[in-house]
């Protein structure tokens, strides 16, 4: 357990709080007294006077205190206007509303080591980084060797030492892929992981939500505060009739399908219109039960009942597939339900950047052959989040934090 809070502390400051850099005096000792110092970095300030400009009331602040002073921090910040939107004291860590004209009080605070604006972590450069030339090499496919050009794994040694070590695969191992998204639990190379003893276990494990459902808008976020009941099979919503699974109260919400990757479902819902645009979601909020009316037909009755991913590992699909084609027609989602807040996170299994890493780090058969990612018989959990400083830092703290977790995987490029 030492080494994992160690590696936490380590990873929470390489994703964020390593980068609030002090701006050095140096060069004005010359010229007399230096200025006061800031924490905060130049891109803070524009965010700050941005802020201003704007005439927003407030920030988000993201800091780390000094070793052990998180509490002292929360105290000092809430009797200056703060309100704490996320703790964590062993690395002392906190997020933070604060008053736009506050910021500068906060950042000089003593018990402040590090503190930036929170933001999106995309830069630009100019950089001219070359490009090899293109080699002529053919496509993979089921006679691909485990050793082969297209996967790192070689390089790394993996698959000489699976070859040397065949049950040191990565069975009985966890391994977090923090890419904000969940891989496609459909892909044939994502399906079956080891236990310690080789038994076979579902690829898929846990979906970590690192999303504030207050202070994170998602288009997977669906509002699920509207209430109706169903009464001899049926129930009405703004002039529209549905059928439902049952008779009793349940909570309806909608899932925007427009909202997410810009129209990306539509090849998968043909039935969709400019009129019918959406995923009506009904919720049992007492058996926790969750139906979509995937087929678009406003009945229920007709769905298959899903729940909390992380209590059935269970996903849905929207669309429906044609053997004869090339492309699968199919999408999966899940779900995850949050009863305190009234609210539903179905996540759509689309993203093909999530699906890659995934397959590199725990792939297992790719093309039905014998190639194969670092840790074939290793287990995927999803961790979902923003492209933001806080929901980086956040998400690996949650991550580390969950017990199932052996291993933590990040990829992130934030240069453009």
């Amino acid at each position: 357990m030492t080494s994992k809070r160690g590696l936490l502390v380590v990873c929470v400051v390489l994703l964020g709080l390593a980068h609030m850099v002090i701006q050095p005096c140096a060069a004005n000792a010359k010229r007399g007294a230096a200025p006061p110092l800031t924490k905060l970095r130049k891109v803070d300030r524009e965010r700050a006077i941005a802020a201003k400009l704007q005439n927003k009331k407030d920030v988000m602040l993201v800091l780390a205190a000094k070793p052990g002073m998180n509490a002292a921090v929360v105290r000092q910040a809430t009797n200056i206007g703060a309100v704490v939107r996320f703790r964590e004291d062993s690395v002392d860590y906190l997020r933070l509303r604060v008053p736009v004209n506050r910021i500068y009080d906060i950042a000089g605070l003593s018990t402040v080591e590090v503190v930036a604006v929170d933001g999106v972590q995309l830069y630009k450069t100019s950089q001219d980084i070359p490009v090899g030339r293109s080699k002529e090499t053919p496509p993979p496919d089921k006679n691909t060797p485990p050793e082969n050009p297209f996967l790192p794994t070689a390089d790394i040694g993996a698959p000489q030492f699976i070859r040397d070590h065949p049950t040191f695969d990565g069975r009985g191992v966890t391994i977090a892929n923090v890419d904000g998204n969940s891989p496609d639990t459909l892909t044939p190379e994502l399906q079956t992981a080891l236990s310690i003893d080789g038994t076979p276990l579902p690829k898929f494990s846990d979906v970590i939500n690192a999303l504030d459902p207050i202070d994170d808008d998602s288009s997977i976020r669906v509002d699920m505060s509207s209430e109706v009941e169903a009464r001899n099979g049926r129930f009405e919503w703004k002039q529209a009739i549905y059928q439902s699974p049952a008779d009793g109260k349940y909570r309806l919400g909608f899932f925007y399908i427009d909202a997410f990757g810009g129209g990306l479902l539509r090849r998968y819902l043909p039935q969709l219109s400019k009129d019918k645009n959406s995923l009506p979601v009904l919720w049992q909020e007492q058996s926790n039960l969750v139906w979509v009316d995937t087929n678009l037909d406003q009945s229920f009755a007709d769905e298959t009942a899903l729940t909390d991913f992380n209590s059935s590992y269970r996903a849905g699909v929207l669309g429906k597939d044609d053997p004869a084609t090339p492309l699968r027609e199919t999408v999966a989602f899940t779900i995850l339900t949050n009863p305190h807040y009234k609210l539903i996170y179905l996540a759509p299994l689309a993203n093909g950047h999530a699906t890659a890493t995934a397959s590199v780090a725990a792939g297992h058969n790719f093309f039905g052959g014998r190639m194969n990612g670092v840790a074939p018989g290793a287990r995927i959990a999803s961790v979902l989040r923003k492209s933001l400083t806080h929901s980086f830092i956040e998400a690996m703290i949650l991550t580390m934090k969950n017990p199932r977790v052996d291993f933590v995987s990040l990829q992130w490029v934030a240069i453009m």
